[in-house]
């Protein structure tokens, strides 16, 4: 290149300036229709038979007025996946094609993805009834540790990230714990078949809760999710009954301490119940009431 080019066109290539790429800087939300983008609101207008006409905040105005669809919106994903399940519909997606799906369902607009089914006898009444077909499940230790880690370690995706979304971090982590326990476990019937394997599957969900309990985003929200839990745990451990050994009671009996004596900054150990005989509330630990289980003493 002559000494011509270097004066007019500011020589090569190479020799411009890179743009530094801009920070991208985390929004905060009021309620998770604000997170939607303009052309999902108006899905769920159209889906909810509202208006989808006129600007964000007017659209999230009108789905946040509707009875049907606002208490949706306020629903963690493990929720809406229940609703799902009792409608019979597909449970896979995000949470948008989730609640888009429901509200379909519920206003009868849309074609609605429908899960899987197949007919069978009731028991009570002898006449055909169609039930959701059911998945096999094979129940491993290590498959509920990864899970659960991977769950928690999903605290750095987006919808974590706002003051609203990271409410929701932990009882989502306590919900999958309970969700997968009642899976892998108590709807399998393994906790009646084998009721050890349920043991180590079950302790294996905790374990991973507290190998990575730093990770976790505001515990203390997780309070009715984290109850949810260990009253899971504590339905295993009856049917173990007398079926483990010293050093298994005692690994059990650390990590559940070593569990209570994290939680217990936040309090959503604690639990009350009524006293009918003194007529007042009694606050108990409900990791402390687990332990008793399996070591009465």
């Amino acid at each position: 290149m002559s000494s011509f080019d270097y004066v007019f066109f500011g020589g090569p290539p190479s020799a411009s300036k890179k743009k530094k790429p801009k920070k991208k800087h985390n929004k905060t939300y009021n309620n998770w229709f604000e997170s939607l983008a303009v052309p999902q609101l108006k899905q769920l207008c159209k889906a909810a038979k509202l208006p989808v006409s006129g600007t964000k905040s007017l659209l999230c105005e009108r789905l946040m007025s509707d009875s049907a669809v606002y208490p949706l919106g306020t629903k963690p994903q493990y929720d809406l996946k229940i609703c799902l399940k009792d409608s019979m519909l597909v449970q896979s997606g995000n949470k948008f094609e989730q609640v888009l799906r429901l509200v379909n369902h519920m206003k009868g607009t849309g074609q609605v993805k429908r899960a899987a089914t197949e007919v069978v006898i009731d028991e009570e009444t002898g006449q055909e009834v169609q039930v959701l077909k059911k998945r096999k499940v094979n129940p491993k230790p290590e498959t509920i540790y990864n899970r659960i880690e991977k769950k928690i370690k999903a605290v750095s995706q987006n919808k974590y990230q706002s003051q609203y979304g990271s409410k929701r971090h932990a009882p989502d982590v306590f919900n999958m714990l309970d969700q997968l326990i009642t899976e892998f476990c108590i709807d399998t019937k393994i906790v009646q078949k084998d009721p050890v394997l349920a043991f180590n599957v079950a302790k294996a969900g905790f374990q991973s809760l507290y190998d990575h309990w730093q990770i976790m985003e505001r515990p203390g929200y997780a309070g009715y999710a984290c109850t949810s839990a260990f009253k899971n745990l504590e339905c295993v451990l009856k049917h173990v009954g007398q079926r483990l050994s010293p050093g298994q009671i005692e690994d059990m009996v650390v990590l559940l301490e070593n569990i209570n004596r994290s939680l217990n900054g936040f309090c959503i150990n604690l639990e009350s119940t009524y006293d009918r005989t003194t007529g007042t509330r009694v606050e108990y630990n409900k990791i402390e009431r687990v332990i008793r289980v399996i070591m009465p003493n």
